[in-house]
């Protein structure tokens, strides 16, 4: 039955997302999630959480847990300048947000209109020259992989502004070009990683550039907004750490993020919500 075949493939996708993030809580919250703009659906719970957990614990076991953003040692001294730069990135991602779903849109339709052959053909020329420029300038292949190589590079030691802002947009584009070539463009840790090098920026303007809760808020901020899944954002800070304050902060973020993007999905396949499907 196709109710089945969406909960096997939401329980895919759960199990997908812990992996990736090192994290079974995200991974079931966005099975229940990101079918639906608005609200989820508690009906695959048991199934997204046990493939989640299994999903998990076989990183575990055999390479290892590895977020993204390494969790917190110690509590986030929240005060207001960290309020105000976190709420403005917040504001950032989200409109980031809408750019990168709508460029994202459009690959899609482009590569519809040309032949298979002749979209991945003009696709891979460009990515290997973004690839090898990004090389060049940053001296690390950080439009390359699932976005450790690129955040590791830009936490490893002090960077510029422009040339973080120069590997986010090389970043970012790969995706949108990798769809547009009929690639999957590995969107969802690339939105975390996008949103991680605009905290970078906005840490280094802070002048605390080995501070990691800013990239985490941008990380977390770009991703549920672009895919309209906050709760999992929000499980993403709340299991990182840092602190009551901190994690108030990032939740507020994360929703200020979300009411930014507006209608606007990088998922076209979301429906409204789970009420408009039942009453279908």
């Amino acid at each position: 039955p196709k109710r089945q075949q969406g909960f096997l493939m939401m329980s895919g996708a759960s199990a997908g997302l812990a992996a990736i993030f090192s994290s079974p809580g995200i991974g079931a919250l966005y099975g229940l999630e990101v079918p639906f703009r608005r609200g989820f659906d508690p009906r695959p719970l048991i199934q997204s959480t046990i493939a989640a957990v299994a999903a998990f614990v076989a990183r575990a076991l055999t390479i290892g847990v590895d977020p993204l953003v390494p969790f917190a040692e110690e509590p986030v001294t929240v005060d207001v300048q960290l309020i105000g730069v976190a709420l403005v990135l917040a504001l950032v991602c989200g409109l980031g947000g809408r750019l990168f779903s709508n460029a994202t849109n459009l690959a899609r339709r482009w590569r519809k209109q040309l032949r298979p052959v002749v979209g991945t053909s003009i696709a891979s020329v460009i990515l290997v020259a973004m690839g090898l420029g990004a090389w060049l300038a940053t001296g690390a292949w950080v439009t390359m992989g699932p976005g450790h190589v690129m955040f590791d590079w830009a936490t490893a030691s002090p960077q510029g502004v422009w040339i973080l802002a120069l590997a986010l947009v090389l970043h970012a584009g790969g995706t949108v070009i990798c769809v547009f070539g009929g690639g999957g463009g590995g969107i969802f840790t690339s939105l975390t990683v996008t949103g991680a090098m605009l905290g970078c920026i906005a840490a280094v303007l802070l002048g605390c550039p080995e501070a990691l809760y800013l990239p985490l808020v941008g990380g977390a901020c770009l991703l549920s907004a672009a895919y309209r899944i906050p709760f999992a954002g929000m499980m993403l800070i709340i299991e990182w750490g840092g602190g009551l304050e901190s994690a108030l902060l990032g939740i507020v973020c994360i929703w200020l993020a979300q009411a930014c993007m507006g209608q606007t999905t990088i998922a076209p396949a979301q429906t409204a919500s789970p009420a408009d499907v039942k009453h279908a």
